[in-house]
């Protein structure tokens, strides 16, 4: 009638714990290095568009503040191209592209 109670385990780990553990490690590892790698190169890329940006918005800020007569070109530290077009009280901007950031435009009236 009654049953004879299970003994505790005597430690250790079973075979089916130790393979799940296994098969675990294998998934993950590969995983986790494939999410290291790739954030590194996230982070190079962010860091190159924050640096386009800035670099931008200051060149802006310092033609902003005398604005040219007439059309001047240029070119960035990075390599991209500038272009600005003054038509009387009405200046143009164009920026040229990079590989992190897009082409980019606008108007100026002083």
């Amino acid at each position: 009638m009654f049953q004879k109670p299970i003994p505790p385990k005597k430690g250790g780990f079973t075979l089916p714990e130790v393979m799940l553990c296994l098969v675990i490690i294998t998934l993950s590892l590969p995983a986790a290095v494939n999410l290291l790698a790739h954030s590194t190169s996230f982070w190079q890329r962010a860091n190159s568009a924050y640096s386009e940006d800035s670099e931008l918005q200051e060149w802006l800020t310092l033609w902003q503040q005398s604005a040219p007569s007439g059309t001047r070109t240029g070119q960035f530290s990075d390599g991209r191209n500038w272009r600005i077009e003054s038509i009387g009280e009405l200046h143009s901007w164009w920026v040229e592209a990079s590989d992190v950031s897009p082409e980019e435009r606008g108007w100026y009236l002083p």
